[in-house]
């Protein structure tokens, strides 16, 4: 995943706490050793645990208190959307001909989603998890390989097998939530612009999987505030349906991705205000006013590679101990919940490769080891390999 877009991130963390998506206390069930709590400049929020919502000691419902969603079940929804844009995309580029278009958009959910989903799917259905990993993995050979109308078949399948994911997953209290939505939707538009400046440049598009990426996002954002706008006003309404539409008359004219940052920005205001978000527009003009932002930005993300670090020490143990469900959690938390938010000030910073090397041996590397049972030795090699890159990270926000 890409993030370039600091300052929006930064704000949406503040005003939002949709940073909570991040680590704040793991405590894993089958043993006394704890992650320690970490604290961003009280950024970061304190959230159910992990391990509580995989192992089946807590419900995976909160209660959503002031600002605050239960941020595992926010990022399931939003990555539950992203999938769902992306696989719209497959079918539109599979019967427009588009064969590789189509291709890339149907492995996106599993090589940049399904990582999210896996846990809490396990938790309440271990078969759909096998399901749905197969219907979702599969689709990508079947571009090539069936008729158009198959495909979609096929495709809907696959989502129909998603909605039963989520409608599992997901409380009734809060698909209904107004906050709990528009925690999905802002987490939308967000990734949609950071897909859309790498898809955009002076005016063309320059990688037309990125542009689409953000044309589907934004389309979901779009899906879900249909599921949220009756609980709003008339003028509220109106205020984030417009603004929706200045949104989609720029990306069509494929405007200057700054462009999209101030209507995305916009949106988040109207919907963080319209949602009973307290002080989100004051927040955000904050952020983006005050010359500290970049140094802010660059702090928050050495707390998160400290994060990682933690964790990294914590896989080690927990595997160590024969408790590989925790270990695996673990990894996926220093990759989603902490890594992630590393990415785009690394391809904003020029050190994309630095990135796409760190990203792949956290998000891949280590969970396939983990999952193999390999010795204890090799696991420790790589996690230290893992810290050695981390070393480099860190350099560029020092």
């Amino acid at each position: 995943m890409k993030t370039n877009i600091i300052a929006l991130v930064a704000a949406i963390v503040v005003a939002l706490s949709i940073a909570t998506i991040g680590l704040s206390a793991i405590t894993m069930k089958s043993t006394t050793t704890t992650t320690p709590t970490t604290s961003t400049n009280s950024i970061v929020q304190t959230i159910i645990p992990i391990s509580q919502i995989v192992n089946g000691t807590t419900n995976t419902a909160s209660s959503i208190n002031g600002n605050n969603s239960n941020p595992l079940l926010v990022k399931f929804a939003a990555n539950t959307e992203m999938i769902k844009g992306h696989i719209g995309k497959a079918i539109e580029n599979k019967e427009a001909g588009n064969l590789e278009l189509a291709k890339a958009h149907a492995g996106h959910p599993i090589a940049e989603h399904y990582t999210v989903l896996e846990p809490l799917i396990n938790q309440t259905d271990p078969q759909l998890i096998g399901d749905l990993k197969q219907s979702l993995t599969s689709l990508v050979d079947k571009v090539k390989d069936t008729s158009a109308v198959q495909f979609k078949s096929d495709a809907d399948k696959a989502l129909q097998l998603l909605d039963q994911a989520y409608s599992k997953v997901i409380p009734q209290e809060q698909k209904n939530n107004t906050k709990f939505n528009a925690h999905i939707l802002i987490a939308l538009v967000t990734q949609s612009t950071e897909e859309y400046e790498e898809g955009v440049k002076d005016g063309k598009v320059v990688q037309e999987v990125e542009y689409q990426d953000a044309q589907a996002f934004i389309g979901r954002a779009e899906s879900v505030f249909d599921q949220l706008k009756n609980n709003l006003t008339s003028h509220e309404r109106g205020a984030i349906e417009e603004k929706f539409k200045q949104l989609d008359t720029a990306i069509t004219a494929f405007k200057a991705p700054s462009v999209i940052d101030g209507n995305v920005k916009e949106i988040v205001i109207e919907v963080g205000e319209g949602a009973g978000m307290e002080n989100t527009s004051a927040r955000m003009n904050m952020e983006n006013q005050t010359a500290a932002t970049t140094t802010a930005a660059n702090s928050t993300t050495i707390t998160y590679i400290q994060n990682i670090r933690n964790l990294l020490k914590q896989v080690s143990i927990q595997y160590q101990q024969g408790n590989y469900t925790g270990a695996e959690t673990l990894a996926v938390t220093a990759y989603l919940d902490n890594f992630e938010n590393v990415e785009g000030p690394l391809v904003q910073s020029n050190h994309t490769q630095l990135k796409v090397d760190t990203e792949k041996m956290l998000r891949e590397d280590l969970r396939d080891m983990i999952k193999n049972r390999v010795a204890q030795q090799i696991l420790d090699g790589e996690i230290a390999a893992i810290n050695a890159k981390l070393d480099e990270v860190e350099k560029v926000f020092s």
